[in-house]
């Protein structure tokens, strides 16, 4: 069966990782940022939280950041050079 339109399908594979509590408290998630889709909402929401970790990891840890660099080879050697604009 081919289904036409994607909001009419529902994703039971959320309910198979979530427990009752945490299926409830993403169903009021869902609720108050009015999303329908499911899978769309668990997309979002995952990387929103991804972002805020890595945010956080980055702004305790500002060593761990890697910086952009660029290397030449020139024919009488080489030499890198840090990219500014991501630093």
């Amino acid at each position: 069966m081919a289904y036409r339109q994607y909001q009419d399908v529902r994703d039971h594979r959320i309910y198979a990782y979530l427990n009752q509590k945490e299926l409830d408290a993403f169903l009021e998630a869902m609720r108050i940022q009015d999303l329908a889709i499911q899978g769309k909402a668990a997309r979002q929401m995952i990387v929103e939280r991804s972002q805020q970790i890595i945010a956080e990891h980055r702004k305790n840890n500002p060593q761990s950041a890697m910086k952009q660099t660029v290397k030449y080879h020139l024919p009488h050697g080489g030499f890198t050079v840090l990219n500014p604009t991501k630093q």
